[in-house]
């Protein structure tokens, strides 16, 4: 992993981003980021790219265990809690956030789950 290189690091959290198309279907593709928050864009290798992240109203779940259960979580923020209440998902990104131990394969591995809503 090249994170290391990132000199200006805010802290040791990771980020995974995904932009999906507007009417996103689950057999559509999207694009997928691995992101380190930054102070500032200076001191970045050159073969980096620098990301701002919109501002917004984000859903925010808190989950606890094994990445592969992830298809089951988002299923169900997808398909109950927020037609449930009513929500609407935006055309911003969509992203976790990880701590810098995080591994996938741990049942008490947690992450922050990120839905842009207006």
């Amino acid at each position: 992993m090249r994170r290391n290189e990132i000199v200006n690091q805010t802290s040791n959290q990771l980020f995974s981003l995904q932009i999906y198309p507007e009417n996103f279907t689950a057999n559509q593709t999207f694009r997928k980021y691995a992101l380190a928050e930054v102070s500032d864009f200076n001191n970045i290798p050159n073969d980096f790219e620098r990301f701002e992240l919109e501002s917004g109203k984000y859903l925010v779940f808190n989950y606890q265990g094994k990445a592969e259960h992830g298809p089951e979580i988002f299923r169900y923020i997808f398909q109950n809690v927020i037609p449930e209440n009513q929500f609407e998902v935006d055309n911003r990104p969509h992203f976790e956030i990880f701590g810098e131990d995080y591994n996938p394969n741990d049942d008490s591995a947690e992450e922050e789950i990120w839905i842009p809503i207006r």
